[in-house]
């Protein structure tokens, strides 16, 4: 079944929610990814305002004071990064403290698996099929320059892009190639071992499937339903209700608490609300 004009937009601005960070990580502007984000793609000849907003919009403290319709798509994709983020960060048991370095590198995923206890990252590099970037101990780091080659890549095949399904798997591959080996955080107080393209992606599936939740059930007032300027843990929790309300009885008292399945898959990680970088 093809996609609307609608969806398509609400998974590409999805997909492009973060790309600020890249622009920030670069050293080409120190302020909120956000904002440097969808002035990026603005540069970029991006006008279309349903994707902006998903970028410029995709946090709480933006989206509070945002003049926006109630059913303006930013609020799907303010949830689903919140879901997302909630799955893919994790604090560190080594009591690291908590801050951010644009230069730190992909973490290897199997440092902590079966218990494990090493330091592996991969180098900076790209995604292609002539070699594979194995994990190390070696040390590495990503660079400004890194970066920058990064951006680079983004405004040539970024530039003047259409909203049709056909570039869903356009800007999927380029993120792909460009973003497997970036942390999606680089906050040191957490583990850095998932890529950024994976947190597109996962914010991006989530953000379809509620805007396929929201039309079955008639829903159009996305403020009223999805947001919470208080809190931007709020996806998570409401996620869970979600699950809850649409769960069977028998279901919800075999369900356990999100934190409690996820501490049970990373025993002694300790699990905290992502940050906002």
């Amino acid at each position: 079944m093809s996609l609307t004009e609608r969806q398509v937009k609400l998974v590409i601005g999805s997909l492009l929610h973060d790309v600020g960070k890249v622009v920030y990580r670069s050293g080409q502007d120190s302020r909120n990814h956000s904002l440097s984000g969808s002035q990026f793609l603005e540069e970029l000849g991006i006008k279309d305002s349903a994707i902006l907003n998903c970028v410029r919009y995709h946090h709480g403290k933006m989206l509070s004071s945002a003049r926006v319709p109630d059913d303006d798509l930013c609020y799907l994709a303010y949830f689903a990064d919140n879901i997302a983020a909630a799955v893919d960060r994790r604090g560190r048991d080594d009591s690291a403290e908590a801050g951010f370095d644009r230069t730190v590198p992909l973490e290897s995923v199997f440092n902590i698996l079966n218990g494990n206890n090493e330091s592996k990252h991969y180098r900076q590099d790209f995604l292609t099929l002539e070699k594979v970037n194995y994990p190390s101990s070696d040390r590495a780091v990503l660079d400004n320059s890194f970066y920058q080659r990064i951006t680079r890549n983004f405004e040539e095949n970024l530039h003047g892009i259409s909203c049709t399904e056909e570039n869903i798997s356009s800007v999927l591959s380029l993120l792909e190639a460009n973003l497997s080996y970036v942390p999606s955080s680089t906050n040191t107080g957490e583990l850095t071992d998932i890529p950024l393209y994976d947190h597109l992606k996962l914010t991006a599936a989530f953000a379809s499937c509620l805007e396929a939740y929201t039309a079955e059930k008639g829903i159009s007032n996305y403020r009223e339903k999805f947001f919470s300027a208080a809190d931007d843990t709020y996806g998570e929790n409401m996620f869970l209700l979600f699950i809850m309300k649409e769960s069977s009885p028998a279901d919800k008292r075999k369900r356990r608490p999100l934190s409690r399945i996820r501490n049970a898959a990373c025993p002694g990680m300790e699990w905290r609300p992502r940050s906002l970088r």
